[in-house]
């Protein structure tokens, strides 16, 4: 989860530490998990780098004890006494990794840190760097306007993403702002509002509205390779976002489809069904009785709700449990698919698709795609098809958090993300850091997605070899 984007920033990430010294490994791994959270062009209040605009990055679970759903008039309130105290006993008692936190120390420094008449905002930052202490990664605080705007699926936006230090958009929102305006995925970006993008410098374009107008930005692309490149100047003006974007779905030969799965943030309601039903509809439309492999391509997915994402998959999965998270306690809770609906615990879950696909070969081939943008419940989607027999993964290592999150609500209406459990696979092995791929292949950007993409190329190969005579 980044932070808000509030001016043109540009921040160098280096290949060393602060000091100048060469990154250790810990210190390395921060510095790739900052360098994700910061890829976004786009990048609304509280939202993860996705489609332009505010996500939740995590998977959202139901959390227990915690408050009811904040109200409209909550978010102008003061916070009530003892907001901090009882909020960092909280991450205490919860958080995976609190026993690496040295709590005395901690509170003190927050209680600092918050000051002596705390604000709204310096008690927020001070759980902000409480949550850093953990060292996961991935907790993090959403203050009640995020939350709502989240929740509600609204909010302006550009529509893109782009991927640095490449310079190069790998995501366009369908019908956003910028593909109204002509930008494509592999443009790379040469210059943003006349100022030119140089080096490994990360840019991150100012908030979606401004004085309550949707604002504009010009930016300079690059399109193409060689002597056929050409240079473009295209104005975005932010538009209102899509609420969800359904996952994708499309035949790469007669026996080979794929499956393309976006982020999706809440766990349930109409936006969950809709992406549900909306993969199911597409599997059906692609598969025939020669279908015999499918690519499910996570690229893109930088997290939010694991269960939809479950259900969507779930015919090229397969019943049964699939994956699961351990509490800090040891105590597990499996995730998996069965008959058109998420299981959790083995017990039927929700979202449920009113109209499941059944494929004709079930569990057949799949070769999973990854990049470094897969994230949280996206790696648990990665996780899900580990130990899986006929099941191979291509590209590159992921983001590094394929860890749950559980979600509690503060008095106030903000919204604490706290990690709670660590992702284990069907054979009982475990997750914490980045996932691996069985086959390491690079990610073309410029290419991504057509027949000279090579990730692609690997994966269609493999799942050609295994449906030889079927």
């Amino acid at each position: 989860m980044g932070r808000p984007a509030s001016r043109l920033e540009q921040d160098r990430r280096r290949e060393t530490s602060a000091a100048g010294r060469p990154a250790r490994p810990a210190e390395e791994r921060r510095r790739r998990i900052a360098r994700l959270l910061a890829i976004c062009l786009v990048l609304a209040a509280g939202g993860a780098c996705e489609g332009g605009r505010g996500r939740s990055a995590s998977q959202t679970t139901a959390a227990p004890g915690s408050a009811a759903p904040a109200t409209a008039g909550t978010a102008g309130q003061e916070l009530p006494e003892g907001y901090l105290t009882d909020t960092i006993e909280l991450i205490r008692r919860q958080a995976y990794y609190a026993g690496r936190v040295d709590w005395p120390t901690v509170r003190a420094e927050a209680r600092r840190r918050a000051g002596a008449a705390p604000t709204r905002t310096g008690v927020y930052d001070a759980i902000r760097w409480v949550l850093s202490r953990l060292g996961d990664h991935h907790s993090f605080l959403l203050t009640p306007e995020q939350a709502s705007e989240l929740a509600s699926g609204g909010g302006q936006g550009f529509g893109l993403t782009a991927l640095f230090p490449e310079r190069v958009v790998v995501d366009v929102e369908p019908d956003g702002a910028a593909a109204r305006a002509g930008v494509r995925v592999g443009d790379l970006v040469e210059s943003v509002d006349g100022r030119p993008v140089q080096g490994d410098e990360v840019v991150t374009l100012p908030p979606p509205t401004t004085g309550g107008r949707p604002a504009r930005v010009r930016l300079a692309l690059r399109r193409g390779h060689g002597d056929r490149a050409r240079r473009l100047e295209i104005v975005v003006q932010a538009a209102p976002a899509p609420a969800v974007r359904p996952p994708t779905a499309r035949r790469l030969s007669s026996t080979v489809g794929l499956l393309e799965l976006f982020s999706v943030a809440r766990p349930a309601g109409p936006d969950a069904i809709r992406y549900v039903q909306t993969a199911h509809d597409a599997i059906r439309r692609v598969a025939t009785r020669r279908t015999c492999g499918w690519v499910v391509d996570l690229r893109r997915n930088t997290g939010g709700s694991l269960p939809p994402m479950l259900t969507a998959v779930g015919p090229t999965l397969g019943d049964g449990r699939a994956v699961g998270f351990r509490s800090r306690g040891g105590a597990m809770t499996w995730y998996g698919y069965r008959d058109g609906a998420v299981s959790v615990d083995d017990r039927q879950g929700s979202p449920a698709v009113s109209r499941p696909v059944r494929p004709p070969r079930p569990r057949p081939p799949v070769a999973v795609l990854t990049s470094r943008l897969t994230a949280s419940a996206g790696e648990g989607v990665a996780v899900a098809f580990r130990g899986r027999p006929a099941v191979r993964s291509f590209g590159e290592p992921t983001a590094g958090v394929p860890t749950g999150n559980a979600q509690y609500r503060l008095p106030d209406g903000a919204e604490l993300y706290l990690t709670g459990g660590i992702g284990v696979d069907r054979t009982g092995r475990t997750y914490e850091t980045r996932i691996r791929p069985d086959q390491p292949v690079a990610t073309d950007w410029t290419r991504y997605s057509t027949r000279a993409d090579p990730v692609l190329e690997a994966a269609t190969a493999w799942l050609g070899a295994r449906c030889v005579g079927r």
